[in-house]
């Protein structure tokens, strides 16, 4: 457009592209409904609603009369005369409870729902957008109190991952974004997370960002030019609810490595999902074309005013944009694992089930399977994912996270600009990965995503086996056998690793113990005791250190109830770091006198293990498993390691180079403390 039309057609062109986006949504909408249960349904459209009141009658309730909530016009939303249907109100009666000021502009879904990338274990991440003044409100607190309540809220009685961003338009426009965190890859993403947000984003209430409604022809200079004339002359419009998020700029190749390492670290819950994302990353780094972004390709569709058709899907979009790419360059091995990850993500993985007949997954992948020539036993074998044992499932996910690892050692040689100095956004992220998905000697291993996905739907039941009761064999079984350990301490630090004991103690984990000494509920209580224990934080983990530092030891002692003072048998240790790693070790001391040398063999072990980063902050759990006195063990072993470090070879020892399971380390301490023994 070389001029700038007048404020009159201007507001005439505002008004038909809103219609056009309006039914988009709608359409985005009757997907999101479509893959969602009914008990899903029903957090999906009351959620809003608790954000615009705030009553102890309803969930998300904070008790303080600064407490900032409301969403601008939600009163004329479709979602507030569903919540007065559902919960039996009328407006009169639910005014006492709304803001007097609305402090929410827009609350926008996005990522994959409504989208063919949604499933069952899809997460709800919403952003929050509030006004500018709120980033100095000394109560803005309280919104994030509010929705940290309806976070717990919707995990605890729907089991639905649920994530808020909230940011300020100022924020958003600006491409400026949270730190890193589990959850936010802060601001190494700026122009690829723009992009996506306007390409998945659902509208679920508040101020209609310009971005969707202005034409889809604009560059960014006729953008802005647009957005000035508008609010020059804002009173000539028919209505004002509207806000400027920005404009999606050309994707900044220079975030692409940085982009890369994220997905790496979000395939610990999704390497499916993830992969794609890395292609498409892939595709914006070293394609040549002068396409437009993908989100202004899915703006020139929101005309079509298309219902029920993968042809207007977010998704769709990047699925063939990726797949056109890794043909046209050749890259056989990279367009096989693409489209292996495709067919599991229509499917729903990580927990993969039919596709209904009706739905537009079904007509696009029927168009891909013709396009790829897949034989019946592979579509078969792909169908049947999770049947594969669960080995067969990690050593899939690894050869995805090995992928995507290539992607990012090949953009790393591609780059021609000079290196940025160290970013401790990027160095935070290369240490969340090295925590997760680094093999090291006692390391307790990680689970398959489809575990994790079983375990957050809260579907997930395990049974705790033991198998053999002279050499404490414990087996974990769902359906099929899912992990071996050597005591119930390294069962326990599985669990942990991997976050499986979500709702424990609830109907989730069975006790086997065989011909155990333990009995049944002894098992189940020194799990509640050993969970409660590890999870419990002592300080936010910092991932921009060099290394972590050891925080907790927790050790299950063994003993022979038979045994008289000579009753410990074993040693079942965990040493957890600060950033979540957790390793075992055995220490067994059968032939040693009695309790009391034990327990000084014990705090000889423990020491040389964390010799290397010690915490000030380390805490001790010691518990003798099924006695009545659990305290002998943990005061003596700790009255040694108070008594100072017993003198050691002064070769570093590094229990992450350490594989000696049986915890036989020699080097006795010249002076074994005589007057305690």
């Amino acid at each position: 457009m070389a001029h700038l039309p007048d404020i009159r057609s201007i507001a005439e062109t505002i008004q038909k592209n809103r219609d056009s986006f309006i039914t988009y949504n709608i359409a985005h909408l009757r997907e999101v409904i479509r893959y969602l249960s009914t008990e899903k349904f029903e957090l999906f459209h009351t959620l809003p609603f608790l954000l615009h009141v705030n009553s102890p009658k309803f969930p998300g309730y904070v008790a303080d009369p600064d407490c900032k909530y409301g969403i601008h016009g939600f009163l004329d939303s479709g979602f507030w005369k569903l919540a007065l249907r559902h919960f039996k109100f009328s407006e009169k009666e639910l005014f006492p409870c709304l803001a007097k000021k609305f402090h929410i502009q827009g609350l926008y879904l996005m990522g994959s729902s409504g989208t063919l990338a949604q499933g069952d274990h899809s997460d709800l991440d919403y952003w929050v957008i509030v006004d500018e003044e709120m980033n100095h409100d000394p109560f803005m607190d309280t919104l994030k109190q509010k929705l940290t309540l309806l976070k717990e809220w919707a995990e605890k009685a729907y089991t639905q991952q649920i994530s808020f961003f909230i940011l300020t338009n100022k924020q958003v426009k600006n491409n400026s974004f949270r730190q890193v965190d589990e959850e936010s890859s802060g601001n190494i993403q700026q122009t690829i997370l723009k992009e996506e947000f306007y390409r998945t984003f659902l509208m679920i209430a508040g101020l209609i960002p310009y971005w969707s409604v202005l034409p889809a022809d604009l560059d960014e200079k006729q953008y802005h030019s647009w957005i000035h004339e508008i609010e020059t002359h804002s009173s000539k419009l028919p209505d004002h609810n509207y806000t400027d998020l920005g404009y999606p700029a050309v994707i900044d190749k220079r975030e692409c490595p940085g982009a890369l390492l994220w997905q790496i670290f979000k395939a610990r819950h999704d390497p499916v999902k993830s992969y794609i994302k890395a292609s498409l990353i892939d595709y914006y780094f070293f394609s040549s074309r002068r396409d437009p972004l993908p989100c202004d390709e899915i703006k020139k569709k929101f005309s079509d005013k298309k219902l029920d058709s993968y042809m207007v899907d977010p998704y769709s979009t990047i699925f063939n944009k990726t797949l056109l790419f890794y043909q046209d360059r050749n890259e056989t091995s990279r367009l096989d694992m693409l489209r292996k990850c495709l067919f599991l993500r229509i499917h729903g993985y990580p927990i993969v089930k039919t596709i209904d007949q009706d739905s537009p997954k079904k007509e696009l992948l029927q168009i891909y399977l013709k396009q790829w020539s897949w034989d019946d036993d592979t579509i078969e074998h792909f169908r049947n994912y999770p049947d594969w044992p669960e080995a067969d499932k990690l050593d899939f996910e690894i050869r995805i996270i090995s992928r995507i690892s290539a992607l990012y050692k090949k953009i790393q040689l591609a780059e021609t600009e000079t290196r940025k100095p160290d970013n401790p956004e990027l160095r935070s992220i290369q240490n969340r990965i090295s925590a997760i998905f680094t093999t090291r000697p006692d390391k307790i291993p990680r689970c398959s995503a489809y575990i994790k996905a079983k375990a957050e739907s809260g579907k997930l039941r395990l049974i705790f086996r033991c198998a053999k009761a002279k050499d404490s064999i414990w087996n974990v079984y769902e359906q099929q056998k899912l992990f071996t350990g050597s005591g119930l301490s390294q069962l326990t630090g599985w669990l942990n690793v991997n976050r499986l004991a979500l709702d424990y103690p609830s109907r989730s984990i069975i006790m086997d113990m065989g011909d155990h000494y333990l009995r049944d509920h002894q098992a189940l209580a020194f799990l509640h005791k050993a969970l409660h224990f590890l999870n419990e934080p002592i300080f936010k983990q910092d991932f921009t250190a060099e290394y972590p530092a050891w925080n907790k030891i927790l050790v299950a002692v063994e003993a022979n109830p038979s045994g008289g003072n000579n009753r410990y048998e074993r040693f079942d240790i965990l040493i957890k770091n600060t950033w979540g790693e957790i390793f075992h070790h055995n220490l067994v001391v059968k032939d040693i006198e009695n309790n009391m040398l034990k327990c000084y063999k014990l705090s000889n072990l423990l020491n040389i293990l964390t010799k290397d980063r010690p915490s000030h902050d380390l805490q001790y759990l010691i518990v003798e498993l099924g006695a009545e006195d659990e305290t002998y063990a943990h005061n003596t072993t700790l009255e040694f390691i108070r008594q100072g470090r017993p003198k050691v070879s002064e070769q570093k020892t590094n229990i992450m180079e350490t594989d000696n399971p049986d915890g036989s380390i020699g080097n006795e301490p010249g002076n074994p403390f005589l007057d305690l023994l």
